[in-house]
Formats: C-alpha cells, sequence, structure tokens
C-alpha cells in the first residue's frame, strides 16, 4: 500500500487517535450529564433541567456506541468500513450532540449562571452549574472531534471513489 492510500485507513494513527478521543470525550460527557440528572433532583429550577440532561446523555451514548462500531471492527477484524458508512453515522453523531447541547445550553446557561436555588433550604447550589459547564464543553468537543471525522470520511470516499477499478476481462 503506498503512503498516499495510507490515510485513508481508519487504522491510521491520526484517524485511530481521534476515535479514541471521541469516545473519551463522548464517555465523560455521559457520566457528568448522568450525575447532573441526579443533582437535579436536590435543586429548584423553573425547568425540569433533568429531562434537558437526558436529551444529552442520549445522543452521548449513540456517539460512545458508534465510535466503538469501527474500532471494534478495525481492533478484532482487522478491517475497514466503507467510507460511506462513516460519513453518514459521524454526521449523525456530530450533528446529533451539536444540537442537543447547543438547545441545552441556551435553556439552562441564564438559569445557572447565578447558581441553582436549592429545595429544602435557603441555599445556591454553584456545583451543579459548573459540572454542567464543564459537560458542555466535553459534549462540543464531542461533536467537533466526529465532524473531524466527518470530514475526514468525506475525504476518503471522494478518494476512493476516484481509484481505478480492476476489471476482469
Amino acid at each position: 500500500m503506498t503512503d498516499k492510500n495510507r490515510l485513508l485507513q481508519d487504522g491510521h494513527p491520526a484517524i485511530f487517535s481521534l476515535r479514541i478521543a471521541a469516545i473519551v470525550s463522548a464517555f465523560t460527557t455521559l457520566v457528568v450529564f448522568a450525575w447532573a440528572i441526579k443533582a437535579h433532583d436536590h435543586v429548584y429550577t423553573d425547568l425540569n433541567g433533568a429531562s434537558l440532561c437526558v436529551m444529552i446523555l442520549a445522543t452521548a451514548s449513540y456517539a460512545v456506541l458508534w465510535s466503538l462500531v469501527p474500532l471494534t471492527a478495525w481492533l478484532l477484524l482487522r478491517r475497514s468500513l466503507h467510507p460511506g458508512v462513516y460519513i453518514a453515522f459521524d454526521f449523525i453523531a456530530f450533528a446529533a450532540v451539536f444540537a442537543t447541547t447547543l438547545v441545552t445550553m441556551i435553556v439552562l446557561t441564564p438559569i445557572a449562571e447565578g447558581g441553582y436555588s436549592c429545595r429544602r433550604s435557603v441555599c445556591i447550589d454553584t456545583t451543579l452549574p459548573k459540572v454542567e459547564f464543564f459537560g458542555f464543553a466535553m459534549a462540543l468537543l464531542t461533536s467537533v472531534l466526529h465532524f473531524i471525522l466527518f470530514v475526514w470520511a468525506c475525504w476518503a470516499c471522494d478518494r476512493h471513489r476516484k481509484q481505478p477499478r480492476k476489471t476482469n476481462t
């Protein structure tokens, strides 16, 4: 295999590292927002913040599961998927995580900026907003990584499409 075609494979160290980083950031997002769902039980808000966190939790779960599929296929089977598969599923992961994070940030950030009011006593919970802001940053990082993987897949699919085909004559 020539050096030109080496980057097309998803086993390339750069692509492999991006995939691992996407898994780690999405898994961190999962942990943060799973904790935030439980923490929303102890604060008073005008909205049900736990249900908004579930949206990000669902899309981050998809991002983790999708990223595990090509990683497993490459590590166990030593085979790569067609770049078109990466185009579809990485774009879905990017769009879903980005959209739900943006919507949740728009709704929760104005409420959380000063801290959440506690339910039982007169206090302000500042830990939950800080953790949520960290979760937002990790979710946005996840969406950026999936966007980079999507762009790579578009480029790899274009190169794959333009390669000469062998014919049996």
